[in-house]
């Protein structure tokens, strides 16, 4: 049969019989092990003396350990075990008539226990990524290069040899510096550099050193904002005193007009018909915008919304605005000027006038 050792019996075959023989070919069996994952193998008969593998032969059989080959012909075979990372392991093996072998490829690793302060750290062995501190992972024999990243601080690099069966700790600490930040009211979000990294009552021991920008804020309320000098081991403290969102007042400024449908010479009569004021009442709950009539107004948080209408002889307008605490205005507009419609927006900052000033 293809692939299996010729049987050859002597047999004697009596005059008048009808004999039923059966031809049992050598076979044993193979369980594939080894002290890694994600190993895979290579199977080559050999011939002629020969106990390796000869590039041009197709392997007799492959596959991932742990395997097994349960009908393996009797013979030999060179094993060619493999895993990324390591040289390959070669292994012989003759297989027996009815046996049952077991063969263990064993690479020879140790283990690198990394870990760090802060953890998350990345740990790159010889140019592979390991994994993220803390971490576990068996390494190849021998020097290899470690190196650590983590996100703000300068990389470090060492150098370890690693010997079979060895247990290897390394640890590394990285500048960090901690922070305690609560605001009032509680639940305002935090962010650093302008990114959100949390609410108050915030805890942070994993921040790099040195200068940051932050800005607390609550819908609701006005943010607030200020740097903070951060120091290695030093844990530093703040709290933020949040004030309520008040729009009550005169608002001044020069909103600019971007408007279709109209000639730029009505645009720029649109622009100077008025002084552009808006002011708010003290329950917050009026409007007047200009010269326009007065309108209804909603807080949502910290944003005021509005709607206002201007009309006067042939000019119509409708007016959609919002203004923020920080004095952005924003006015969508819809209306007809002279017959012509038009559409367009407004936008601009707006300033408070203190009071006294009005």
């Amino acid at each position: 049969r293809e692939g299996w050792p010729e049987v050859r019996e002597p047999r004697v075959l009596a005059q008048g019989e009808n004999p039923e023989w059966k031809v049992a070919f050598g076979e044993g069996s193979l369980a594939l092990l080894s002290n890694l994952d994600s190993v895979s193998y290579q199977a080559f008969v050999i011939q002629g003396g020969s106990v390796r593998a000869d590039p041009a032969q197709a392997p007799a059989f492959s596959g991932n350990v742990p395997g097994e080959i349960p009908r393996l012909p009797t013979g030999g075979y060179s094993f060619v075990f493999r895993r990324e990372g390591w040289g390959d392991q070669i292994m012989q093996v003759t297989v027996a008539k009815g046996e049952k072998k077991e063969v263990n490829a064993q690479f020879p690793a140790g283990v690198l226990q990394c870990t760090s302060t802060p953890p998350g750290a990345r740990v790159i062995v010889d140019g592979a990524l390991l994994g993220v501190t803390p971490l576990e992972r068996r390494v190849p024999t021998g020097s290899r290069l470690v190196r650590w990243e983590r996100q703000g601080a300068s990389p470090v690099e060492r150098r370890v040899v690693v010997e079979n069966g060895q247990k290897l700790q390394i640890y590394e600490r990285f500048p960090v510096a901690s922070v305690e930040l609560d605001s009032d009211p509680p639940g305002a979000e935090v962010r650093v550099e302008g990114n959100v990294v949390g609410s108050t009552p915030f805890r942070a021991n994993d921040l790099e050193p040195g200068l940051h920008r932050w800005v607390v804020a609550r819908k609701g309320f006005l943010p607030g904002a200020f740097e903070a000098q951060l120091a290695d081991g030093v844990t530093a403290k703040k709290s933020v005193k949040l004030d309520e969102a008040r729009f009550a007042g005169h608002w001044s400024g020069q909103p600019r007009f971007e408007v279709a449908g109209i000639s730029p010479a009505e645009v720029e009569a649109l622009r100077t018909l008025g002084d552009w004021t808006v002011d708010v009442s003290e329950n917050e709950t009026l409007v007047a915008f200009d010269k326009l009539e007065g309108a209804s107004a909603v807080k949502e948080g910290s944003v005021l919304r509005w709607n206002s209408l201007l009309s006067v002889d042939r000019v119509r307008i409708e007016f959609r605005c919002s203004l923020d605490v920080a004095g952005t205005f924003r006015a969508e507009l819809a209306g007809e000027v002279s017959g012509k419609k038009l559409q367009g927006k407004m936008s601009g900052r707006f300033a408070r006038e203190p009071e006294g000033k009005r």
